[in-house]
């Protein structure tokens, strides 16, 4: 089985034997195939070898000897003969990937798609063993675009894909293995397939169904009707009663002795389901209007409320806190004061006295609270401008109780700037 070449180039060579001899070591023959094919008997083609050998006119042919022919044979577009230079390279070094690469590409090139997927996964297996898992997961793909029926390759694409947490695409290639299984006739394999699949994701309606199906195909009805019912009565249950019917119809296909979904079948089809569905729906729009209803009633509520308790919280804080020296919200009092001072001579001047009287209360208010500075002769002229004003009806009671308080606010003032104690 070794394979010998000429250590130098041996055309000028004159002795025909030697010529035939030299003639026959071209990389691909043996020794036996070349014993064989020389005119003379074995023994005087033995001798005359290692006669060669010793004399250093042959050498034994290594891997990369041989790799360097099959590359001179690619060249020359001699694609068979570069394939049998690297096969006889590899069987003198086994674990060779660069020689396995050349030659599965040599038989992809020649249509020798079988011999080609073969290769890569000898190489995808090296390279797994190695931890190159992202490589290795590149060639058995490559692999099974060219034997797409070989479930062995499915079957590591589908583990690489699990052991890396990639579920989504290890589900993927789970499909297409049971598919194939499935397609061989091999409905044992398929089954431990899906329901290996199945535990990866239990709501997958998809998986749910093929199992049912591989069941049925090994004649076990009451094993696929326990995967077609919790299918149908989920869909029942979330109201899709379409899909229920479909899968109560499939457990009645594999099994007619199911009571339960032969009633719901009947309950179905018989539109009593369907009025039940018209009620359920129109209980829960009124329940979402009467949701949306209370939602908004709260937030006016709570904003009206809001509303009142600052106005109230900022005049009793004026009023019965002189010494505090700003409002809560005080910038609402700032705005307040500022309108009062341009809108109070015309409101008073068209006799809304009132509401004079009101802006007058509210801007004094924000003087105590230390929005503006502390001055009682402006107060006092503010309340003598009020005394000329007729007042009669509604405005009155409004006037008096702010009267009182403008002349109180005027008494703390005072004494708070002569440094007197204020009461509350």
């Amino acid at each position: 089985k070794e394979i010998f070449l000429p250590s130098h180039d041996e055309s000028g060579e004159t002795d025909p034997n030697l010529q035939d001899l030299f003639g026959l070591m071209d990389g691909v023959n043996d020794l036996g195939a070349v014993v064989e094919a020389m005119p003379a008997s074995k023994f005087e083609v033995m001798k005359l070898v290692a006669g060669l050998v010793d004399c250093g006119r042959l050498v034994r042919a290594t891997a990369p000897h041989l790799r360097d022919l099959a590359q001179r044979a690619t060249a020359t577009g001699e694609p068979a003969r570069a394939i049998r230079h690297l096969e006889a390279a590899l069987e003198r070094e086994h674990g060779a990937l660069d020689i396995r690469r050349d030659l599965a590409k040599l038989y992809e090139k020649t249509d020798r798609t079988d011999e080609a997927a073969r290769e890569h996964k000898k190489i995808a297996f090296d390279l797994t063993a190695s931890g190159e898992t992202r490589m290795a997961l590149e060639v058995y793909e490559r692999a099974s675009a060219l034997a797409p029926s070989d479930t062995g390759t499915l079957q590591k694409i589908a583990d690489i894909h699990e052991a890396g947490g990639d579920l989504e695409s290890f589900r993927k290639a789970g499909r297409r293995l049971g598919e194939t299984l499935v397609a061989q006739g091999l409905y044992e394999d398929a089954l431990k397939v899906y329901k290996r699949l199945s535990k990866s994701d239990e709501n997958n309606v998809a998986l749910r169904e093929a199992l049912a199906e591989i069941h049925v195909k090994l004649n076990k009805p009451k094993n696929a009707a326990k995967e077609f019912l919790p299918l149908a009565e989920r869909a029942y249950n979330r109201g899709d009663y379409s899909e229920a019917l479909r899968q109560y119809r499939n457990v009645i296909r594999v099994d007619r002795s199911c009571v339960e979904a032969a009633e719901r079948i009947d309950e179905i089809e018989s539109g009593r389901i369907r009025q039940y569905a018209i009620n359920r729906r129109r209980r829960l729009v009124a329940a979402c209007v009467a949701v949306v209803a209370a939602l908004a009633l709260w937030q006016f509520l709570r904003e009206a409320l809001a509303t009142e308790a600052l106005q109230r919280a900022s005049i009793s804080a004026a009023i019965d806190q002189p010494r505090h020296t700003a409002l809560p919200g005080g910038v609402f009092a700032l705005e307040r004061f500022a309108r009062v001072r341009t809108d109070f001579p015309g409101t008073l001047a068209a006799g809304r006295a009132g509401e004079a009287v009101q802006m007058l209360v509210l801007s004094e208010l924000d003087r105590m609270a230390g929005i503006a500075e502390l001055d009682p002769a402006a107060v006092e002229a503010n309340v003598r401008r009020i005394d000329n004003v007729d007042l009669s009806g509604d405005t009155e009671a409004l006037w008096v109780d702010g009267r009182d308080r403008l002349l109180s606010t005027v008494r703390k003032v005072r004494e708070r700037i002569n440094g007197a104690e204020v009461s509350d």
